[in-house]
């Protein structure tokens, strides 16, 4: 086994479990790549590697990881990353190197006190000198502790945001417990602070890193929709991963209850913030409940006979009795499934509520959502998080408890999606008189986050529930309504395509996963285009997937539409993907300054090779993204089922098969197709759909919003 000693340049490729490709420089001068579990590992850090060279046929000379650690030593490496960046002006790369190869790890200090001294070093005039004195002089007292964070790794941003974030003697406290940055900082979890600690040469066993392991452990799994982890699940991934013992581990869940960071019940252990937030919602639901509700109305006919003039609908006895029920009730839930009349429900409760002075406020959880509930409804809707004024880079609400919302009434759609978080912001806005009706599918999916509220809620038989299970919206040979339904009641869809008539489902059967991929880009490039008029960089058509890897994942089916469909031109790279113009994309997260929210596609509308800079166009406005944005950005021309909630699509194509495991179940195919307007297409194997629609236990989420509705409402 060989040691080397290198420094990374620029990371290449990574996966799961700290896997890397680097690109590194070795000392001595030497460019290699660098192959294998490099955890982490960060652009600009100094390691110690161990392993052994090997000559790839492609890639040529790399060098294969067994084991490595940051190197304490090599200072005079992050001292030319941090002096050659845009904070120093006057000295670029090749200067910054000529400096520290003449004063070593005394540059930092010539810098400061003897600045002229770089005037020995062949192309350092005085006008460079002018301006390194500039930048000192700006940087002021903090120019030691970006020095110190640099060595640490930190990039520019981060640096500037643990010196806003921070007090006092920045370096002693750090050098003490680097952990104490993923408390104090937003944006630095457990591996960031890991990697410096290692730097600091902080011991493995240190309480600091065991408990903040413990921490991290339940923070991630919030990331998986938990709210909290059974201690002896939580035990066990300490042990497997700390090297530690169950007497270790004890002390730290002590330690950690003394500090007031975790509550333990029973053998649920929670981060103490998440626990108080379930309690907290059951207590705003106790408020609503309970306090008194004194609106009364029975609309007489000629005023139901208005309504459905006006939206050129007509409601039935049992319509009728949901709208009445709901508009004389403080707090109520309305589920159904797509075609169940959801829509005319709502037109009506808002009209009734509206024209009895009732203020009236819409939201959804997504962009997407609220979009198309504007114009379902015919009133203006909004984010959750608009509508409660998000305070963007703060991470809280203008409307709260303190400034609540000035509604009468406040109607949620695609309740379904609701997280713990966002429906406790929600109901800390909410003033004690306030009517509040969620709508949504509890059918669906979870939602992204943690818990399952709107199922909970739904379930809890606490709340006035009204489901909706006759459909409406059906033509006479319609079969998606009717095969969601189906899907839901645990029956086989019903096929279509027979007697020569276009149908709007089908299953295409194919066994291979090649064949599959084969049919699945025929039919979203060439059938369905050529067939509908219906553009393929449109979300007019959409593929849907339950997994993200393997030739009918996501990443995989992104590449191959790309690779055939927008083939021409330039891209720019961002680690494994290519944005070229023209290319489908989805925003993966909401942003408040952007106007641009989770779920929305655009397409790319120009690239600056220049700037490093994306233009995308969605819908009417047209979005920029810099580089380091890159990663809000996604090609759409497939994307996870799971993305795809709250939205709709005319075409929406589906591969299955047994491969996707553990993904087959029961609530995955039904939102699928629940997100079908015109027509629903599923290519693969027959027995994979039948296994998913007898596959009805969802992976469970640890959550107790459901135990304290019972047993407090």
């Amino acid at each position: 086994m060989e040691e080397i000693r290198a420094s990374v340049i620029s990371i290449n490729f990574e996966g799961d479990n700290g896997f890397k490709i680097v690109r590194a420089r070795e000392k001595g001068g030497g460019i290699i790549s660098i192959v294998g579990k490099l955890e982490g590992v960060g652009e600009g850090d100094p390691l110690i590697l161990r392993g052994e060279y090997n000559e790839h046929p492609v890639y040529g000379k790399e060098f294969l990881v067994k084991d490595f650690e940051f190197d304490q030593e090599a200072k005079e490496e992050s001292i030319v990353r941090f002096i050659s960046s845009n904070r120093m002006k006057g000295i670029g790369e090749k200067k910054a190197r000529k400096i520290v190869e003449k004063f070593g790890e005394d540059t930092i200090n010539i810098l400061k006190n003897s600045p002229d001294k770089l005037l020995e070093i062949n192309g350092i005039g005085e006008n460079n000198i002018k301006m390194i004195k500039e930048s000192i002089a700006e940087l002021g007292d903090t120019f030691d502790s970006l020095i110190f964070l640099n060595f640490l790794g930190f990039g520019s941003a981060l640096s500037y945001k643990i010196l806003e974030s921070m007090e006092g003697d920045i370096e002693s406290e750090i050098r003490e417990n680097p952990y104490i940055l993923i408390k104090k900082v937003k944006g630095i979890g457990f591996k960031l602070a890991d990697r410096a600690a290692k730097r600091l040469g902080i011991p493995d066993d240190s309480p600091f890193r065991l408990k903040s392991y413990i921490l991290y452990l339940l923070e991630s799994s919030l990331e998986e929709g938990h709210t909290f982890l059974h201690r002896e699940e939580l035990e066990n991934l300490f042990i497997s991963e700390m090297s530690s013992s169950s007497e270790v581990f004890t002390e730290m869940i002590e330690s950690l209850l003394e500090e007031e960071e975790i509550v333990v019940i029973d053998t649920a252990v929670y981060l103490k913030y998440v626990y108080e937030i379930e309690q907290k919602i059951v207590d705003k639901l106790l408020i609503l409940k309970k306090h008194p509700f004194v609106f009364s109305l029975k609309p007489s006919e000629k005023t139901i006979n208005e309504i459905e003039n006006k939206w050129g609908i007509k409601v039935d006895e049992t319509q009728k009795d949901v709208i009445l029920n709901v508009i004389n009730n403080k707090l109520s839930i309305i589920t159904g499934g797509p075609g169940t009349g959801k829509t005319t429900i709502l037109k009506f409760i808002i009209s009734l509520l509206k024209q009895n002075g009732k203020t009236v406020f819409i939201a959804a959880p997504t962009g997407r959502a609220a979009k198309r509930m504007s114009e379902t409804s015919g009133e203006e809707a909004k984010t959750i998080h608009r509508l409660l004024e998000y305070i963007p880079g703060k991470e809280g609400f203008m409307k709260n408890r303190f400034n609540p919302l000035e509604a009468e009434a406040v109607i949620i759609d695609e309740a379904s999606m609701m997280d713990i978080f966002i429906f406790y912001r929600l109901l800390d806005a909410l003033g004690p008189n306030t009517q509040l009706i969620l709508v949504g599918d509890h059918y669906q999916l979870p939602p992204v986050g943690p818990g399952y509220v709107f199922r909970d809620l739904v379930n809890s038989g606490k709340i006035p529930v009204y489901f909706l299970e006759k459909i409406y919206r059906r033509d006479e040979d319609s079969l998606i309504s009717l095969n969601a339904l189906k899907v839901k009641r645990g029956e086989m869809p019903e096929i279509g395509g027979k007697e020569d008539k276009i149908s709007d489902f089908y299953f295409i059967k194919r066994n291979k996963e090649d064949d599959i991929l084969k049919l699945i880009l025929e039919l979203y490039l060439e059938r369905i285009p050529s067939k509908f008029m219906v553009d393929p960089f449109s979300d007019s058509i959409q593929i849907l997937t339950p997994i993200y890897r393997g030739v009918i994942g996501v990443d995989n089916l992104n590449k191959i539409v790309q690779s055939e469909l927008n083939s021409s031109g330039k891209g720019i790279k961002h680690y494994e993907k290519i944005f070229k113009k023209g290319d489908k994309v989805m925003q993966l997260k909401n942003n408040y300054e952007k106007d641009v929210f989770n779920g929305d596609i655009g397409r790319v509308k120009r690239i600056n090779h220049y700037t490093q800079t994306i233009e995308i166009d969605y819908y009417d406005k047209t979005v920029v993204y810099e580089r380091k944005e890159f990663n809000e950005i996604t090609l759409a021309y497939a994307i996870s089922i799971h993305k795809s909630q709250g939205s709709e699509y005319d075409y929406v194509i589906v591969p299955i098969t047994k491969s996707q495991g553990i993904m087959l179940q029961r609530n995955l195919i039904y939102t699928a197709i629940t997100r079908a307007k015109k027509m629903m297409i599923f290519v693969g194997d027959p027995e994979a759909l039948e296994i998913a629609v007898k596959n009805n236990t969802p992976l469970k989420r640890n959550s107790r919003i459901y135990e304290l509705v019972v047993e407090r409402l």
